[in-house]
């Protein structure tokens, strides 16, 4: 990236080439609006056949929306955006996991090393180079979401803190639904093994059900 710019790709394979025509599909038209029947029928918009999925199948459209956004930011066409965002959201992810991990450890250079192998491991790398954003930038929500929430609830006790909190959880949500079940089962886990921590905040654990209500 440091020797190409934008002008790079992986693997160029299907998913990259539909990620970045559903995000062409939001930069020119509204989420809801339908294509022309005619347009897609002559082969002059096939970003518009994603509103099939976007709106008629209900799919999870975050980080395409996401790449949208950027590209319009850098006013670049979505293809040339691609590799450096989904690379950027590697890196995002390998310090978010990091920051999770980082009670767990006594030692900032065996954090380090935990960090700097979550960035090399082959099944992350994998996916940057199979190009599959939302898994990349969901994880990488997912992390944030686990480092907010995976904490005393006395310390969810601010307004700050919930609207942090609740923003992350829509974007994870919008992004990577489908861990959703996963990280709810690894939450419920990790509280109840402090069911006996007294200075837990156990009287305010309603309040972790506020930022999945705001979100939704």
């Amino acid at each position: 990236m440091l020797r190409f710019g934008f002008d790079w790709v992986a693997n160029a394979n299907d998913d990259w080439a539909n990620y970045n025509l559903r995000a062409i599909r939001f930069l020119n038209n509204g989420f809801y609006q339908e294509p022309s029947i005619e347009a897609m029928r002559a082969g002059r918009d096939y970003p518009g056949f994603f509103w099939f999925l976007d709106v008629a199948a209900d799919t999870r459209p975050g980080s395409d929306i996401l790449l949208a956004w950027v590209s319009g930011l850098l006013g670049k066409n979505p293809f040339f955006v691609f590799m450096p965002l989904i690379l950027a959201f590697h890196g995002v992810f390998s310090f978010a996991a990091a920051g999770f991990a980082m009670s767990s450890f006594r030692r900032r250079s065996a954090l380090f090393a935990a960090l700097v192998l979550t960035a090399i491991a082959p099944l992350s790398l994998y996916a940057v180079h199979q190009q599959l954003i939302a898994q990349v930038v969901g994880l990488a929500f997912m992390c944030a979401t686990a480092c907010l929430t995976f904490v005393p609830f006395r310390e969810l006790n601010s307004v700050g803190r919930i609207a942090l909190t609740s923003t992350i959880v829509a974007a994870y949500w919008l992004i990577y639904p489908e861990t959703v079940p996963f990280f709810v089962l690894a939450f419920l886990l990790f509280h109840v093994s402090h069911l006996r921590t007294k200075e837990w905040g156990w009287n305010l654990s309603w309040i972790a059900l506020i930022p999945p209500a705001i979100a939704c």
